[in-house]
This record gives C-alpha cells, structure tokens and sequence, in this order.
C-alpha cells in the first residue's frame, strides 16, 4: 500500500513540474509574441509621426495582453511563474497606463509572493504609472510593511522621496523630503538604497542653484595638478564629458 501512494505521489509531482514547465514555456512565449507586437507598433508610430501624428503609447498592444498575464498567473499560482505573470501584467499595465490593472497586479505580488524578485522588478512603476500620491505612498508602505527582504522595504522608501522632491532641479518639499532619506538611512543603514539615500542628501546641500561648487582635483590636459577651488572667484565653464 506505502509503494502504491509513493508511486501516485511521485506521478502528482511529475505531473506539477510538467504544468508549471508548460506555463513557463506559455509566459514566454506570450512575452515575444508581445515583443513583436510592440515593435510593429513603434514601426507604425514611426510611419505615423511623418504624417503629423502624434504618439500615444496607451494605444499600443499592452492592453490586450493584461487579461491574458492575469489568467496565466491565476493558472500558474504559487509558483515562480505566476509571480512572473504578475509582474508581467504590472508592466503591460504601466505601458497601457492602466492604474486599476496595476494596482491589481502589485496587489496579489505583495499579498502572494512578498519574498518574490518579481516584486522588487515591478516596483520603479510605482512613480511613473500616474497614480495620485496618496494612492503611491499607500502602496508603498504596503510593500514596505509586508516584503521582509530590507533591500525591497529600502527600495520602496526612496521611491516616496520622489513625490516630494524633483532630484533633477532640486526643488520640492526638501525638509520633508530628507525626513524621508534619514529614516531609511537609520532603518536600512546597509542596503543599496540607503547608498542612494546618502548621494541625494548630499545633492541636496551641495549641489543645487546658488550652492559653492564642492572643490574636487583634477589632472588638465599638460598633466599638471589643479584644485577648483585655485580658480574661486573667476568664470569656471567645468565640461565633463566620457567614452561609453
């Protein structure tokens, strides 16, 4: 009788793995058919924006491929690739400018696979999908509260710093801002965020309009040794430029 359930269990596992293979396989192949999709629609843009017409990304194939993501994660639940799927359909999601589908998407990531790379994958979307900042700062903390990988939980601190604060002119609620930065840097002291968190304190003391330039050493182009602080006081034109 023990020999009979092994064998049924061993077949039920075999079974599992051929399933979770087949929707594997069925994930990727839905994210090339997606691929090609998409690059006909920038082919056809492209043609468009000759004419005079304008771009408009919501209008592309992300749209009809979200149900699609949705049903396979359902199919696929509590394996890899139905957090795959998920994190799938967020993406398609933020392409087609689909908030309800979005939240949708990183609703179940969080609830169902916290732990999951595919969660911490779809988490930059948070600031670009347009949502209202109470909404993003809502999700946010959820995903702060529930992940238990600090990285994850520091990643989605410094995203709220980019409600309050525009890092490219240096403008926004700065005290509120920093309160931000120094949590995470208090909490997360040893994740790459926290990294982050430190660069864009110091941005923001040293580096906007009107602050000193910080001095730093440089080699000109005879090989001799300068400071920018030699030059203090005239018009310094500091042109940095790289191979890459």
């Amino acid at each position: 009788m023990k020999r009979i359930l092994l064998l049924f269990a061993s077949v039920g596992l075999l079974a599992s793995a051929m399933a979770q293979m087949d929707f594997a396989k069925e994930l990727e192949t839905m994210q090339k058919t997606y691929q090609a999709d998409m690059e006909a629609f920038y082919k056809k843009a492209e043609d468009d924006a000759k004419n005079g017409v304008a771009f408009d990304m919501s209008k592309g194939p992300a749209k009809g491929y979200i149900p699609k993501a949705f049903d396979l994660a359902r199919r696929a639940a509590g394996s890899d690739t139905g957090a795959q799927a998920l994190a799938f359909a967020a993406q398609l999601s933020y392409a087609s400018q689909d908030k309800a589908s979005f939240s949708k998407a990183i609703d179940a990531l969080v609830e169902d696979y916290p732990s999951s790379p595919s969660l911490a994958s779809s988490l930059p979307f948070v600031a670009y999908i347009g949502m209202s900042q109470a909404d993003a700062i809502k999700m946010l903390s959820r995903i702060e509260d529930k992940v238990k990988d600090p990285e994850v939980k520091a990643k989605a601190v410094m995203l709220r710093v980019g409600f309050f604060y525009d890092d490219y002119n240096g403008t926004g609620d700065i005290p509120r801002a920093k309160g931000i930065l120094n949590r995470l840097i208090d909490t997360y002291p040893k994740t790459k965020a926290a990294e982050s968190a430190k660069n864009t304190l110091f941005a923001m003391d040293n580096l906007s309009i009107g602050k000193p330039a910080p001095d730093f050493k440089a080699t000109d182009q005879e090989g001799v040794d300068f400071n920018l602080s030699d030059y203090r006081g005239k018009v310094v034109v500091v042109d940095f430029w790289g191979f890459w």
